[in-house]
């Protein structure tokens, strides 16, 4: 290459980083949105692409399966988003109840007689905090125990359990302002998630071949990391995301028919739980169920026992291998979406349930694709294809 051409390359490698700069501070407010729109065309592309191939209309075949996602989808999520934020505020300002002593019913006025003593100030009125405990000698027992081992770190286990329930109701304890605003948001969010999906499904096949020509490296290798993109998002949504509506359902549905309050919260807080690798929903429905037996409720506490061990331990033992090899992502590590999960839920909100794993199965896959170029193994390789059967150099042609 002479100088001329070398600094036109050069000045159009420049043009293009500024470009795709450009276009990436354009697209940054939509990033959230776009990026669950690239997950959900990989879960629905198969379903797009056999309903394309009977209707032989692309665009009508987009359009259907988006609006499937938007009734099937998205509208389950904002109404059980809805459920939630209402139940979380109700328990919040139940705590706050709590924690003020029951207003003393007022004495009956009765006539003062010359003479006679003063009536006695009335008592303070019992705290229903102690109040529960003393109606329950045994778990009054348990509690004396764990502030014991809580008083080392400053606390007790009343002021555990008032800021963990202030925080379930914190992020919807805003106001009405702020629900709207929030609610507003969110609502934009999920109608540009619609529009890229649209787009993403009708013309996926032309985007991704512009991805890989755009790409500087062979194009094995960059198909090869979209594959494992894929795979990841079909685990982290099928296997990950699926299973744990599944469990948080399951969870409502049990605490509903025990009587439990605020069901859908609890559901919500089992189903996100449910992605720790051990112990997942129990540490929920497993405390429920020791309350019942201790406050002398045995029905719903072993029908609790059994109900969680049984059902949603088995949609957690069955379910989430066969949802992953089902949606063929069987080769995908539980550890890598275990660490992907929660490290991309510091990183990027809740959004992180999804974003996290993909972030790791990118990073993972460039790390492997280094390692077959690069790597000693490669280096191996290429030195036993370079010697000769005699293990010398392999001798160069005559021309």
């Amino acid at each position: 290459m002479d100088r001329r051409n070398m600094y036109l390359a050069l000045l159009l490698f420049a043009a293009t980083i500024l470009t795709v700069w450009a276009l990436g501070l354009l697209l940054w407010p939509f990033i959230v949105p776009i990026a669950w729109a690239m997950c959900l065309a990989t879960v629905t592309g198969g379903t797009y692409r056999r309903l394309a191939s009977r209707l032989g209309r692309p665009r009508l075949a987009a359009t259907v399966v988006t609006l499937g996602v938007a009734v099937f989808v998205v509208a389950p999520l904002v109404v059980v988003g809805a459920a939630v934020a209402q139940q979380a505020v109700a328990l919040s300002r139940a705590v706050e109840t709590g924690r003020k002593p029951a207003a003393p019913a007022p004495a009956p006025a009765t006539p003062a007689t010359p003479g006679a003593p003063s009536a006695a100030p009335a008592a303070p009125a019992a705290d229903r905090w102690e109040t529960f405990f003393a109606e329950h000698p045994s778990l009054d027992e348990i509690r004396v125990k764990v502030d014991r081992q809580l008083a080392s770190f400053d606390t007790n286990l009343r002021g555990v359990a008032d800021a963990a329930t202030a925080e379930l109701g914190q992020p919807f304890a805003r106001g009405a302002v702020g629900f709207v605003y929030g609610f507003a948001t969110i609502l934009f969010g999920f109608l540009i998630m619609l529009a890229t999906l649209f787009v993403l499904l009708r013309d996926g096949d032309a985007i991704r071949q512009i991805v890989v020509d755009m790409l500087p490296m062979p194009e094995a290798d960059t198909k090869d990391i979209l594959e494992t993109l894929r795979s990841t998002a079909y685990a982290a949504i099928v296997g990950g995301l699926a299973t744990s509506a599944i469990q948080g359902t399951l969870g409502g549905l049990a605490f509903w028919v025990t009587g439990v309050s605020s069901p859908v919260l609890w559901g919500f807080v089992m189903g996100v739980l449910s992605l720790l690798p051990v112990g997942g929903s129990a540490f929920v429905w497993a405390p429920v169920a020791a309350y019942f037996l201790a406050t002398g409720s045995p029905v719903q506490g072993w029908f609790l026992v059994v109900f969680g061990l049984v059902v949603i331990g088995s949609s957690d033992n069955l379910l989430r291998p066969w949802l992953i090899r089902k949606a063929g992502a069987a080769g995908v590590h539980p550890l890598l979406l275990f660490f992907g999960v929660f490290s991309g839920i510091g990183l990027f909100g809740a959004s992180g349930i999804v974003f996290g794993p993909l972030l790791a199965a990118f990073v993972l896959s460039v790390i492997r694709i280094y390692r077959q170029h690069f790597g000693r193994t490669a280096a191996a390789r290429k030195a036993a294809r370079g010697a000769g059967p005699d293990g010398g150099a392999t001798a160069a042609p005559r021309p």
